[in-house]
């Protein structure tokens, strides 16, 4: 009985801590636009690019 405690108590202790963290990205700026997507709390949180072009054409 003490042993299932413990293991609802780690549980309820991780779902808590996962909940409360911060979430962020490190993003690099190689195209001329920035991708977002929607996060915890509905929050705008940046994202890795989307399309990365391997160059451009010049016309």
């Amino acid at each position: 009985m003490m042993k299932k405690l413990w293991i609802i108590g780690l549980l309820i202790l991780n779902i808590l801590l996962l909940t409360t963290q911060n979430i962020s990205a490190v993003t690099t700026q190689s195209v001329p636009y920035e991708t977002y997507t929607i996060g915890p709390q509905g929050r705008r949180v940046l994202t890795q690019t989307a399309y990365e072009p391997a160059g451009y054409f010049n016309t």
